[in-house]
């Protein structure tokens, strides 16, 4: 047996309170911080405060930008690197969900990667001032992401998109309503902190959706081409998390135990997607966030997994409906042997649990106007190329339209 595996690059700190230990880790990485983060939560709740507080403690210089939304765009990104650049910033902390955590890390690139700040830094400047777009493997040449990044820590609020320990950044350009995934061994976080205290705070709606992506990222890295026997390992225990623990977390979001299998899951989920990949459904979510900013990621990935796991089923191989019957197991529903019966109890499962946390609606009642669908489509086919390609069954263009048209809904 054949495969590679490689570790994410990630010091993790875990557990209640962790945060006030971060100090002393991100002295060892600069004395000059952007402090990346969202509008609202993380200051109402006190934790952007808590954060800057520890670090001034320990005499690290902090500039603010608190300008994220959800699906951070290539203009947020870009200013908040020309912030970095102004303030000498070395190095960049992205406090929040994974809208947060993705912008810093893209920050980083950017500023790492501009002139001004690697004549400051390193005593070599090296071209102007360039768009984090340029860096997607959207172009046809893309710009290399190499160590010149800044050094990057994430504080994470939610247990969703793994991104705390992940080489990915997604990001959205308004402009080509495209949704794409800029990713390099160089924007592993250098320091990750998953600290329950703040994972406490997020509201049932938010547990749900970030929920979904969890489960979606283990999933999906289960059934990818690029799977290997480690990642199986952790994608099965990430879904036997999701399945015991998300509904009680979403109905008890104070309970730190299912606060912290579910962030544990997310971590778990991370790792898988970092060392599998992403398949079909992510492909097809993208175009929905890019074309709606409105609907969330997780509410995306809930009206078109099932009916993806059931197009992967009904068309896979020997090998992926032992995949989706392994999962089942997982899930709580145990198959008798391999076929497309007992696989399919893995779609009747995720069905339940979407049920259960309010996460069962289509497309159309999520607001997605059918007339839009030849357009995300095509978006799908140039930003989900490589989901497109891992996804275990072989994908066409007339697929992606037809599992659009069944995940509208009623």
């Amino acid at each position: 047996m054949d495969f590679n595996f490689e570790l994410p690059k990630v010091n993790l700190l875990f557990g209640k309170g962790v945060s006030v230990k971060i100090s002393e880790e991100v002295k060892k990485l600069g004395d000059n911080v952007l402090l990346v983060t969202g509008r609202n939560s993380m200051d109402q709740l006190g934790f952007t405060q808590k954060i800057i507080d520890h670090l001034k403690n320990h005499v690290i210089k902090v500039t603010v930008f608190n300008k994220i939304t959800p699906n951070p765009t290539t203009e947020l990104v870009d200013e908040g690197a020309k912030v970095a650049l102004e303030n000498k910033c070395n190095v960049i902390i992205g406090l929040g969900g994974g809208s947060s955590i993705d912008a810093a890390k893209a920050i980083a690139i950017v500023a790492g990667h501009s002139s001004t700040l690697n004549r400051t830094c390193s005593g070599s400047g090296q071209g102007e001032f360039q768009s984090i777009w340029a860096f997607s493997p959207s172009q046809s040449t893309p710009l290399p992401i190499t160590s010149k990044t800044l050094p990057i820590v994430a504080i994470t609020s939610s247990s969703g998109t793994g991104s705390h320990v992940t080489r990915f950044s997604v990001i959205t350009n308004l402009e080509l309503k495209q949704k794409m995934g800029i990713y390099s061994q160089h924007i592993f976080p250098k320091l990750s902190v998953v600290d329950l205290e703040i994972l406490t705070n997020m509201p049932p709606a938010l547990t749900a959706e970030c929920g979904v992506d969890v489960l979606t990222h283990c999933l999906e890295g289960l059934v990818s081409k690029n799977c290997n026997p480690i990642t199986e390992e952790m994608a099965l225990k990430g879904i036997e998390l999701v399945f015991n623990y998300l509904t009680d977390t979403y109905r008890n979001g104070d309970n730190i135990r299912s606060r912290g299998a579910m962030a544990l899951a997310d971590t778990y989920a991370g790792f898988v997607i970092t060392t599998s990949r992403v398949v079909l459904p992510h492909a097809m979510s993208h175009p929905i966030s890019a074309y709606y900013p409105n609907i969330s990621h997780g509410a995306a990935l809930a009206a078109l997994t099932p009916h993806i796991m059931q197009f992967n089923i009904e068309n896979g191989d020997n090998t992926t409906l032992q995949k989706y019957c392994l999962a089942s197991g997982a899930m709580g529903k145990r198959a008798f042997g391999t076929n497309k019966y007992e696989a399919m109890k893995s779609v009747e499962a995720v069905k339940e649990l979407l049920k259960k946390i309010g996460m069962d609606k289509g497309l159309q009642e999520l607001g997605v106007d059918p007339g839009s669908i030849n357009n995300m489509v095509k978006s799908a086919m140039v930003t989900g190329q490589g989901p497109i390609e891992s996804n275990p069954v072989e994908v066409k263009e007339n697929d992606i339209v037809r599992i659009y048209k069944l995940s509208l809904g009623k």
